[in-house]
């Protein structure tokens, strides 16, 4: 579970050793593997890790995510102001950006997040960290614009108000 190695043997040949690899570190430890499609011998599968992420590939190519999920606590959820997008923050450092279940795209932060707010024009998201941090991320790709240390203590809530456009933190 935490070397994230996956090894394939050969039944029919005394489990002579045929090949192995290892998952990237983001992607945690191997909870399970299944075969893409049972039946056949192409080496196909499907990794459940314990980063609640779910990949697929093969010993003999790079393994790609299809599932991203939070690896700790879920604490932030924010909703887009006009579109049918939402993000999540947790304590696992990660802020993701999903369109209804699929995700667009995420990025790790290097801080806990426990709260999110859209901008009301939708084009930057809020972040508040357990350390007091607050990050502005570009809601086009991910970027961070602007981390900034506010206080000592959790910014357990970020707003923004409608009107005036003033973002608000809560500590």
């Amino acid at each position: 579970e935490k070397d994230r190695k996956i090894a394939a043997w050969d039944s029919l040949q005394n489990y002579k050793k045929i090949a192995d690899t290892k998952l990237p570190e983001a992607a945690g430890g191997v909870r399970t593997i299944y075969p893409q499609r049972p039946g056949r011998n192409d080496g196909n599968i499907y990794v459940g890790t314990t980063r609640n992420n779910i990949l697929e590939g093969s010993l003999q190519r790079r393994f790609t995510q299809v599932v991203f999920g939070h690896g700790r606590q879920l604490w932030g959820l924010a909703a887009h102001p006009e579109d049918e997008v939402f993000a999540t923050a947790g304590h696992d450092k990660h802020i993701a950006l999903w369109r209804k279940n699929k995700l667009i795209w995420t990025i790790q932060t290097g801080y806990e997040c426990v709260s999110l707010a859209f901008h009301p024009f939708g084009t930057a998201l809020a972040a508040g960290s357990t350390e007091g941090h607050l990050l502005v991320i570009n809601c086009e790709n991910g970027s961070v614009m602007l981390t900034l240390r506010v206080c000592g203590s959790p910014l357990n809530c970020v707003a923004f108000n409608q009107g005036n456009l003033h973002m608000y933190v809560c500590m």
